[in-house]
């Protein structure tokens, strides 16, 4: 029993020695990830369309629920006009056929667009391999300081 619980121990101590090595979706997730913040903030609603799941799904920093296709009329009308997004300290966890992105996006409205919004939001986003690629499934946003109220 000593031998076992010594082997065990020494095992634990290694792997927690031993580097993190990074997940095999890791890079592949990641880009999707950059490819969607970037189509967002340039407004390419057709490119977006084909990263986001069918059944993709927003749940805003007040909790309000947006679908896809909502989203992408929105984004169309350019109702949004970006004067800067940008994604920090991403994390990328991987569960099979599954990955979760958990960041911090820095966001700031035109004044004539929704500028009452800009702020710091930690995010998550998940997406899952449909047909051999990454798609994103859902967001959630949730506001790390005050957004800027009228």
């Amino acid at each position: 029993m000593r031998i076992l619980t010594a082997v065990v121990v020494a095992g634990l101590l290694l792997s927690a020695a031993l580097p993190m090595q990074a997940q095999p979706c890791t890079g592949d997730v990641l880009k999707v990830e950059n490819r969607i913040l970037e189509l967002t903030r340039t407004g390419d609603v057709d490119a977006l369309a084909g990263l986001l799941a069918e059944r993709f799904v927003v749940v805003n920093a007040t909790g309000r629920i947006t679908e896809r296709e909502q989203l992408l009329e929105r984004k169309a009308e350019a109702r949004r006009v970006y004067k800067r997004l940008e994604a920090e300290s991403l994390d990328v966890r991987c569960h099979g056929s599954s990955a979760v992105v958990v960041g911090t996006a820095v966001v700031e409205f035109a004044p004539e667009s929704m500028a009452h919004y800009s702020g710091q939001y930690r995010y998550i986003r998940v997406y899952a391999n449909e047909q051999g690629g990454w798609k994103a499934i859902s967001l959630q946003l949730s506001s790390i300081e005050p957004t800027v109220r009228p």
